[in-house]
């Protein structure tokens, strides 16, 4: 279906609504990039995907996904850091950033 997306911001100290309705071809740009980010993280380290997946997807915190995962919060932040500088510097991801 058709998402709009609504981006408010302050300029020169009035508020200013922008609304960009979404067409097909953004749609597709979007699918691509999120199929492109889903493969990238489908590359990383099991530990290091299950942090993503807990944070980003199932929406838990970092205690939360620690917990899950058994692990200490000191090391969920640690997989969280470096699956991230893994999923910023992956090529294709930059490409469709």
């Amino acid at each position: 279906g058709i998402k709009l997306g609504i981006d408010t911001s302050q300029k020169a100290g009035r508020k200013r609504t922008a609304i960009h309705q979404r067409t097909p071809e953004r749609a597709l740009l979007e699918m691509e990039k999120e199929q492109v980010i889903a493969e990238a993280i489908r590359q990383l380290a099991p530990a290091q995907r299950r942090i993503v997946e807990s944070l980003f997807f199932s929406g838990k915190d970092i205690l939360s996904a620690a917990k899950q995962l058994g692990i200490k919060p000191e090391k969920a932040r640690l997989l969280l850091e470096t699956a991230l500088i893994r999923l910023a510097e992956n090529k294709q991801v930059q490409e469709v950033a």
